[in-house]
């Protein structure tokens, strides 16, 4: 990776969506990576992110290259989000893409991936923490786009917060109700298991039985 020329090209902001895709295109005697071949995309994303203080890079820059990375790995995913192969890569890879578009202060492609990823938990397959952490970057996505003032995104602000806590009244139902239904579940047992219980099974054998 290191070796490799895209490490040491600089990549516009505007350019990092298509950067990886136009590098290999650029790159005659290699083929593109496929979708298949997406844990080595993954690798190469998480290496720039990783190297990113060391010496000799500009911090930036290598945040660019792992999103550029991501971002192909993700036009390739397009349209395959559910299909079983694949249906935990967006949601995998989606939160880390929110976080390093904000790092570098592009905040309207980290919405667009917030909203994705919004609809991969309505799909189930995003699970509720990441879920709501994503939302408050949502949230802070939203309030440094209006430079600060919570009175202009009043309004904003108010959805997001539904949504995170029918989230977690959502989560709370299902605990109550998995409470009430444990509960239900140790009182058979114990029913079934009392000695009064057994006794009285016991004296319907015998007087049936002898």
């Amino acid at each position: 990776m290191d070796a490799l020329s895209f490490t040491r090209t600089r990549i516009p902001t505007e350019q990092i969506p298509n950067a990886w895709d136009a590098f290999q295109r650029r790159t005659g005697d290699i083929r593109p990576f496929s979708l298949d071949e997406y844990p080595i995309l993954e690798a190469m994303a998480q290496w720039y992110f990783e190297h990113r203080e060391d010496g000799g890079f500009d911090e930036r820059e290598m945040v660019a290259h792992s999103l550029a990375v991501y971002e192909y790995l993700l036009l390739l995913l397009g349209g395959l989000e559910g299909t079983p192969e694949y249906e935990g890569l967006l949601s995998g890879i989606g939160p880390t893409v929110v976080y390093l578009y904000c790092g570098i202060g592009q905040l309207e492609r980290a919405k667009f991936y917030a909203q994705l990823l919004e609809r991969e938990y309505k799909a189930g397959r995003l699970p509720e923490e990441d879920y709501l952490q994503v939302m408050k970057f949502y949230e802070e996505i939203v309030i440094r786009e209006h430079g600060g003032s919570l009175a202009a995104v009043k309004e904003d602000l108010h959805k997001i917060n539904r949504l995170c806590w029918d989230t977690i009244a959502d989560r709370d139902r299902r605990i109550d109700r998995l409470t009430e239904e444990n509960g239900r579940l140790i009182e058979r047992v114990a029913r079934a298991t009392s000695p009064v219980v057994l006794g009285e099974a016991q004296e319907r054998l015998r007087a049936s039985y002898g």
